[in-house]
């Protein structure tokens, strides 16, 4: 098993990906398991400032709920909420009634 220091790691990815070869010739010539150099390619932060961002909550605010009323007429129920639009309203009500609008 191939241990490195991370600054050993990020000086092999960069020596690659100036070399223009792909990864696997790369690795064929060092030999360098490719599994292992492609995770050395996808590791950039340190596990503890992982765990320190996993540890951070913020604090999430809910919306007060907005009231209204129910409004039910042959069946058939409206919700309307608190800045409800009364034409809107009256066009609603005037069909459960029947009359055209």
């Amino acid at each position: 098993m191939l241990k490195k220091a991370p600054e050993e790691r990020e000086a092999m990815v960069k020596q690659w990906k100036e070399s223009g070869k792909t990864m696997a010739e790369w690795c064929r010539e060092r030999r360098i398991p490719k599994t292992i150099f492609f995770c050395w390619t996808r590791k950039k932060k340190p596990k503890a400032k992982l765990c320190l961002a996993r540890n951070h909550f913020t604090e999430l605010k809910s919306e007060e709920p907005q009231t209204g009323i129910v409004i039910e007429c042959r069946g058939v129920k409206i919700y309307v909420e608190k800045n409800f639009n009364p034409t809107l309203l009256t066009k609603c009500l005037r069909l459960i009634k029947g009359e055209t609008c």
